[in-house]
């Protein structure tokens, strides 16, 4: 992947806020939910979300196959997308990507970390009512294995796919 892309795709996951998420239930059934995220420099997302969800029900349930690392909780396998909205097709550019997302334990430096991001990104959820709300919900991180970066900018149908490592669950 050259460098122009790799910058376009920072600069997509920085300008942009919503993903969609989508996960399935233990009967097979999909399920999408868009979420506002942050992102770190694996490319990996944090939002929050409600443990009463039904998206962070399917995470917290492994419903799809995932895998252990070491002593990490279980991790789901997802799908997300992101795109900057636009009218003319000839703009189009956005993300699409498989991951393993998982809730990331209160207390934790992972979980610290991504309210140091999502802070950052979005500072309104540390004042008054916001703040509140956000000590009662959970982080979720996913760590993206594959992407496809699709930018009708660079031409009708411009697309580049990527295996990517899955990065240590710590």
């Amino acid at each position: 992947m050259d460098e122009t892309v790799r910058k376009d795709i920072e600069d997509c996951l920085s300008s942009c806020r919503a993903a969609s998420l989508a996960t399935v239930d233990a009967d097979g059934s999909p399920h999408a939910a868009n979420v506002w995220y942050v992102h770190d420099a694996d490319w990996r997302l944090y939002f929050v979300s409600s443990p009463a969800t039904a998206h962070a029900q399917h995470i917290a349930a492994g419903s799809a196959p995932g895998r252990v690392v070491g002593n990490a909780r279980r991790t789901t396998r997802v799908a997300v997308t992101i795109h900057d909205h636009c009218s003319d097709p000839t703009q189009i550019h956005g993300l699409q990507f498989h991951g393993l997302a998982r809730a990331l334990k209160r207390g934790t430096p992972r979980a610290a970390a991504a309210l140091e991001l999502y802070s950052a990104k979005y500072p309104f959820v540390l004042t008054g009512s916001f703040a509140e709300l956000l000590a009662l919900q959970r982080f979720y991180e996913v760590t993206p294995t594959w992407l496809r970066w699709i930018d009708n900018r660079r031409g009708f149908g411009f697309r580049v796919e990527k295996q990517l490592p899955a990065h240590p669950l710590r």
